[in-house]
């Protein structure tokens, strides 16, 4: 599950990136919780999250083998 949150307020000066989920998909063990609040710059879009998503659990999965 994820949410995009742009401030309205004509000062616009971050986005607020969530995401919660679990993982690995078939068989889950762990549980992740990520905000990213960055610099509004450009328009929000879920891919500038993946990312970093993929990144973490990539590395929970390797520390934990």
């Amino acid at each position: 599950m994820y949410n995009i949150r742009q401030s309205d307020d004509n000062k616009r000066t971050s986005d607020e990136f969530t995401f919660v989920g679990c993982f690995p998909a078939d068989n889950p063990k762990y549980t992740i919780g990520m905000v990213v609040i960055r610099p509004h710059k450009l328009p929000a879009n879920i891919g500038m999250l993946s990312k970093e998503v993929n990144q973490l659990i990539e590395w929970v999965m390797n520390r934990n083998k």
